[in-house]
């Protein structure tokens, strides 16, 4: 880039780079990398032509890869089978069975790792 990031964009707080970007723009449905300011979008496009926009004071956070969706905030979600790829399942109908299926998920979960259960009902 032959110009001066700061005269065009103003300063860089973040750059990510190296990601899978989905950027909902039919036209350029997808990127490498993008460029911020606070809650601003500055630049959008390959990490080779943001990488200048970086200063010594931008955090560069390299994806490796991984996806980026924009616009995604949710604080509560059922992913279908979740608790069932992680908990134990204690719908059962005597304490002793629930004790059994909790000391069995505890076994093979790592140490200080937490044991959930799920179904109480």
């Amino acid at each position: 880039m032959s110009v001066e990031a700061d005269t065009v964009f103003g300063s860089v707080d973040t750059l990510i780079v190296n990601a899978n970007i989905w950027t909902q723009d039919p036209s350029h449905p997808r990127a490498e990398a993008v460029a911020m300011r606070g809650e601003h979008i500055l630049a959008v496009g390959s990490s080779v032509d943001l990488r200048p926009l970086a200063t010594d004071s931008t955090d560069v956070i390299d994806a490796g890869g991984m996806t980026v969706f924009p616009g995604f905030i949710d604080s509560h979600c059922h992913p279908l089978m979740a608790n069932e790829a992680t908990g134990a399942n204690v719908d059962y109908r005597w304490i002793s069975e629930v004790q059994d299926a909790l000391r069995e998920k505890a076994a093979e979960t790592p140490a200080g790792e937490w044991v959930f259960g799920f179904m109480y009902d």
